[in-house]
């Protein structure tokens, strides 16, 4: 009987130590998850200014998918251990958040490169237009000596590269066997020499060729959606590719290009979304009243930063000689009502969430939700307002939010617990007494 009794204790702490082995491996992954979720924002965030600054950006980028892996990987055997604990253990405020925080900046990155091929296309561009003016200033010292005459039309090319004023680049050449010129010469303006009005096309982006004379037939057609246009006078624009059309091409042209109406669909978004921010400012008023401090410097602080990354988005993919210097105030205006709506999510958090939950995890998830948010609303409303209809500059652009995003995210997680500490602190017992 009491070896009976012996067995049976023995079999009972061996039970216990087979049950605490499998917490303390269980605990093993709760306990690395939140070193490896701050470590893995840090390096997103090292990733941007390296690419800012031009240095060390591919290490940081290995070193940077590494560690979402390895968040990834442990974020996943957390949850698993916490269903498998039958609530034995709980989240620490970092599991679900290590889950769908490396998806999402692996999507941002993913979409954010377009962004750097459009830029890359942008200074090619800026490259084009300089040789492209040092062409119609060639033509036009060309005809100042022949009586304002252009070079006669299927020998322009030829005759200015034998005038030895320019070099070859000029000509866009990109190092092919056959002598290649990026730009075509507008037949009616030939013609006319240097009559033609200071409003008429002179040159223009063309397919590739030699002793190009047409007209809009010979437009380059590589999908950039932008081309670059010299007139008469000499100066130089880019236009849309749609807009290219209405320019004076011919001398009975009126070189007017129709205004579009956006002020309809302006009003209707912008209408959609007051009704949407006004709804959640009056449902959830409690929290922005509690929070109104942190409210008000997040609201400032989010409009600085919506109004740059506006004004950059606006530059940058939209405005293409038509800047309507509208992105700076789209940004400021979002980036405020987004801040606002933020800290009643991470208000809403911190009145519920248990003492021992980090406020890391979710505090930087959410503001990479809100970044992608406020992001995706001023695309919506620059392709308003330029007519756009791709969504390549909504999908480029959202990396960005979602970078701006983290950065503030991770800032207002620690904000609000230092400042609201005692507040807090108050609730906590007084849902403690209420429950007992």
């Amino acid at each position: 009987m009491i070896d009976d009794n012996n067995s049976s204790f023995k079999d009972e702490e061996n039970n216990q130590g087979i049950i605490s082995s499998q917490n303390s491996k269980q605990n093993s992954s709760l306990t690395r998850l939140p070193k490896w979720y701050k470590a893995m924002l840090i390096c997103f965030i090292a990733l941007l200014f390296s690419f800012i600054l031009g240095v060390f950006a591919t290490i940081v980028a290995i070193v940077l998918l590494i560690v979402l892996i390895i968040t990834f990987i442990l974020g996943i055997d957390s949850l698993m251990q916490i269903k498998r604990s039958n609530g034995t253990l709980s989240s620490n405020g970092y599991v679900i958040p290590a889950i769908v925080t490396p998806l999402v900046i692996v999507l941002s990155a993913a979409l954010t490169i377009p962004a750097i091929g459009v830029a890359i296309n942008r200074s090619t561009f800026i490259h084009e237009s300089w040789g492209l003016r040092l062409l119609g200033e060639t033509l036009t010292d060309y005809a100042k000596k022949h009586d304002g005459q252009f070079p006669e039309s299927d020998k322009w090319c030829d005759v200015l590269r034998d005038s030895n004023e320019i070099d070859e680049w000029v000509f866009g050449y990109r190092g092919d066997k056959e002598k290649t010129c990026d730009y075509a010469f507008n037949k009616d303006a030939v013609k006319l020499g240097m009559d033609a009005p200071n409003n008429m096309v002179l040159l223009f982006d063309s397919e590739p060729g030699w002793n190009q004379v047409g007209g809009i037939e010979l437009l380059r057609k590589d999908g950039r959606g932008r081309i670059n246009i010299l007139f008469a006078d000499n100066h130089k624009e880019i236009f849309r590719a749609k807009n290219v059309p209405y320019l004076r091409w011919k001398l009975e042209d009126s070189g007017n290009i129709p205004k579009a109406d956006i002020a309809k669909p302006f009003t209707i978004a912008g209408v959609i979304v007051a009704i949407v921010f006004v709804w959640i400012f009056a449902h959830f008023r409690n929290y922005i009243k509690k929070y109104w401090i942190f409210a008000l410097v997040l609201g400032i602080v989010s409009t600085g930063v919506g109004m740059l990354l506006g004004a950059m988005a606006e530059g940058a993919l939209y405005a293409i000689g038509d800047d309507k210097g509208v992105g700076w105030i789209i940004g400021g205006i979002t980036g405020f009502l987004v801040g606002i709506c933020y800290v009643v999510i991470l208000g809403q958090f911190f009145d519920n969430k248990k003492p021992e939950v980090s406020s890391v995890g979710y505090g930087t998830l959410s503001g990479i939700i809100a970044g992608a948010v406020c992001s995706t609303i001023v695309h919506s409303f620059l392709m308003i307002c330029y007519e756009e209809s791709s969504f390549a500059n909504m999908l480029a652009g959202l990396g960005f939010g979602v970078v701006a995003g983290t950065i503030l995210g991770w800032i207002s997680s620690g904000i609000i617990p230092a400042c609201y500490r005692k507040a807090l602190a108050v609730d906590i017992a007084t849902d403690n007494m209420e429950l007992q």
